[in-house]
């Protein structure tokens, strides 16, 4: 397709392509979305981080926004406390002991490098009573710890039981370490969980990101929009919404590849603003790849094999019964 000077500006184009542009994966913590709960969550983690003695849980759904809601959070304490972000898709006890220890008891060398999943449990037991030891010292700064913790999988009871062991160390009459953590689970299984009140939080010390509503995915768009191009902020209208709210049933990680594949479609037609057509056509499902059947002779060559080795045994015996 030919460029056409009149379209969009060189300088322009670089921020609507598909590597650059708005709904991109790399979290920008000047986009946080507070609604949907999100921020009512946010603020009574941080309102109660003094007053609770145990886990934090933060469930929801992949692509609720919950790797996004932990930045945040550290990001917003980081002047109040010292911030330590344990990350793993597999959770594991050691390997928590171990960041620790690299994060709080740098000069145990030995102690760290003996930190391992197939560790013994002296070993685990010894990291931590050091690591415990040292929460009760007083930290850098004066400021207490913030341990949010991001794991894909479903933690043991040994990684749980280590994580409401630290929240309940404290120090001068309040929490030495405030423990959040961060876990994925199925939709079923986390309104399993517990109770919650419709912005997600907690009745009883767990919160859930729930799915966006029609009227709450037109507004996110809205909020994408107005912060990357302030003049495109209304560019979905309520139909578009409706269409992308229908595609990815209000999951924030699926809103934003929708929109991304959209906005990658209409630069390719030298175009700065996705219409109807390239949502319809980037929420269309993959097409199936049909394996072609192999030939007749290839599918029973099994039974083709065995046929010719009868008909070459009956033609010996035929040729034996004629020459005799």
């Amino acid at each position: 397709m030919r460029y056409e000077e009149s379209g969009v500006g060189v300088d322009r184009r670089q921020y609507y392509s598909a590597s650059r542009g708005p709904f991109q994966d790399a979290p920008n913590l000047l986009t946080f979305y507070g609604g949907a709960g999100r921020g009512a969550v946010l603020d009574e983690i941080v309102a109660r981080r003094r007053d609770t003695n145990a886990t934090v849980h933060v469930y929801g759904e992949r692509g609720s926004g919950l790797t996004y809601l932990s930045l945040v959070l550290g990001d917003r304490l980081k002047r109040a406390c010292n911030v330590i972000r344990h990350e793993r898709r597999v959770p594991s006890r050691a390997m928590l002991l171990r960041h620790l220890l690299i994060e709080l008891c740098p000069a145990e060398a030995d102690l760290i490098g003996a930190a391992a999943d197939d560790v013994d449990a002296t070993t685990l037991s010894l990291a931590t009573r050091r690591i415990m030891a040292q929460l009760m010292r007083v930290p850098p700064g004066g400021k207490p710890y913030l341990l949010t913790v991001d794991w894909t999988e479903a933690p043991d009871a040994a990684s749980l039981a280590l994580l409401d062991e630290l929240a309940g160390v404290r120090r001068a009459d309040h929490p030495a370490m405030h423990v959040v953590l961060f876990r994925r689970v199925e939709t079923a299984l986390a309104h399993k969980s517990g109770g919650y009140d419709h912005d997600g939080r907690s009745l009883d010390g767990i919160h859930w990101l729930r799915r966006l509503t029609l009227n709450e995915v037109g507004e996110y768009l809205r909020h994408r929009m107005m912060l990357f191009d302030f003049s495109r902020r209304d560019m979905f209208s309520r139909e578009m919404s409706y269409f992308v709210t229908d595609r990815t049933e209000g999951v924030i990680g699926a809103i934003d590849a929708l929109v991304r594949q959209a906005f990658a479609l209409a630069s390719l037609e030298d175009n700065d603003r996705p219409s109807m057509a390239h949502l319809l056509a980037a929420g269309f499902p993959a097409r199936s790849v049909e394996t072609p059947e192999a030939p007749f002779l290839v599918r029973h060559r099994r039974a083709f094999v065995a046929l010719l080795g009868i008909g070459v045994v009956a033609s010996g015996a035929a040729l034996v019964l004629l020459l005799g």
